[in-house]
């Protein structure tokens, strides 16, 4: 049951867009001046790691593939009883002194990309060119902060049971932590008025939820500019348990030989050196990918996990056959 409430804690976060084993060796980011500032709140540094310090085999209970706007939030949720291990290819915010302010969104987005920006930019198939978080705390601390609920044709049609009571604390969860109402501006008030003489309404005023009409909705940007993403859910997390890797690049999933049906038993990946690390869970844990819907289902072909023929083309072994992975 408590699993249940962490994945549906997740899939809400995802629609707003969009045991820990201390070791001597291993040199957190963290320092006393690292927490509490009030530029930017930073508690988790306590947790976050350089992959390089990390030992080179580990145990958990749950691993987590991907620091974006999913993957905090349930790694933090998970904590609560759980020891988790959350890996994100990109580095911390701090790094990237635009991604935590509204006046630097532009300048993050127009950057040239050097392999260790926060936006890493990619061109569609048919042409289109766009970009996605390489940045703990995922597309969430790239792009323009805009936040609303989901619609409530989507809990009819999405063939979930749910508990509509949770789903409301698990908004609330999120928006108290991340959310604000902005101060409107001029031009902003305008478009509104334009809207609503264009019969776009009824005029809804201030709300979160997705809704016909005209609204003002909610930002991730407080009303001094500064930025309050996905990372910061990471605060809620225990301590104690919850570990976080910057500068992971998960290579493949480890997948279990032994069971009778198939079974994903940790991962590989690489630190920023280029030294492979491996990461294992125990009993019943889990390997959730979280890594977007690109990094996802690459990291599933990777592994062996898609069309039979298009893996065998690249040479990748199979191991197991699923033809739609990687289609639209």
């Amino acid at each position: 049951k408590d699993l249940e409430k962490s994945r549906i804690g997740v899939v809400l976060f995802l629609l707003y867009l969009s045991v820990f084993y201390p070791q001597s060796e291993v040199q957190s980011f963290a320092s006393p001046s690292d927490h509490g500032k009030s530029l930017f709140p930073q508690y988790y540094m306590k947790f976050v790691y350089s992959s390089t310090d990390l030992p080179l085999e580990e145990v958990y209970d749950y691993i987590v593939v991907g620091g974006g706007t999913a993957g905090c939030p349930l790694a933090a949720t998970l904590s609560a009883k759980y020891s988790v291990l959350l890996l994100e290819k990109g580095n911390v915010p701090s790094a990237y002194p635009s991604v935590l302010r509204r006046d630097g969104v532009i300048s993050t987005l127009t950057l040239e990309d050097d392999g260790k920006t926060p936006a890493e930019r990619f061109t569609s198939e048919d042409g289109v060119a766009n970009v996605r978080g390489r940045v703990l705390g995922g597309s969430s601390m790239i792009n323009i902060g805009i936040y609303s609920r989901a619609e409530k044709e989507f809990y009819g049609s999405s063939g979930i049971e749910w508990d509509m009571d949770l789903v409301s604390k698990a908004y609330q969860w999120v928006e108290n932590t991340v959310v604000s109402r902005p101060n409107v501006s001029r031009w902003q008030s305008v478009m509104k008025e334009g809207l609503l003489e264009a019969g776009v309404r009824p005029d809804n005023g201030y709300n979160l939820n997705h809704i016909p009409g005209s609204k003002v909705t909610g930002t991730l940007f407080d009303n001094q500019g500064r930025r309050h993403g996905a990372v910061e859910l990471l605060n809620l997390g225990n301590p104690k348990n919850l570990r976080v890797a910057v500068h992971a690049t998960v290579q493949r999933i480890i997948f279990s030989s032994n069971a009778p049906s198939l079974s994903a038993r940790g991962i590989v990946y690489s630190d920023s050196k280029g030294r492979s690390h491996q990461a294992f869970i125990r009993g019943k844990g889990e390997v959730i990918l979280s890594a977007g819907a690109i990094g996802s289902t690459q990291l599933l072909l990777l592994s062996g996990v898609g069309p039979e023929s298009y893996l065998s083309s690249i040479k990748i072994p199979v191991v197991h056959p699923e033809p739609y992975i990687g289609q639209c």
